[in-house]
């Protein structure tokens, strides 16, 4: 096995035990699957009563809106794991590359005097 397959793996190994040992998450992943269950169990009991043209598409329109919520918790959930890692979110990183163009900016335009400077310095 290629050390980079290796390193992957105990990544997310140990992203896992991360995860597994996050007591507030799992309460959160537990409450949403039962939530999920009533909300399901919800909609079976609607399509007993209602009739067979509306079933489809009330599933399709319960799976998008599951998908959009479903989306939304996942993403809040990897903004505190990466809090909680301390691993740089793109949004800090894009940040941080911005703050080194302007440095690597003055610092271009500090040789410049610099150079000015001396050649003044030689003419005298």
């Amino acid at each position: 096995m290629k050390a980079k397959t290796i390193l992957e793996l105990l990544a997310i190994s140990t992203n896992l035990y991360a995860l597994s040992k996050d007591k507030e998450l799992m309460e959160d992943l537990s409450a949403l699957a039962v939530k999920g269950k009533n909300k399901f169990d919800d909609l079976v009991e609607g399509i007993k009563e209602s009739n067979e043209d509306g079933i489809l598409s009330r599933l399709t329109q319960k799976a998008n809106q599951a998908k959009e919520e479903f989306e939304l918790r996942m993403e809040e959930i990897s903004e505190r794991m990466y809090k909680k890692m301390h691993i740089a979110h793109s949004n800090e990183i894009k940040k941080l590359q911005e703050q080194v163009e302007q440095l690597n900016i003055a610092l271009v335009e500090a040789q410049q005097k610099v150079a000015f400077i001396e050649q003044k310095l030689n003419k005298v």
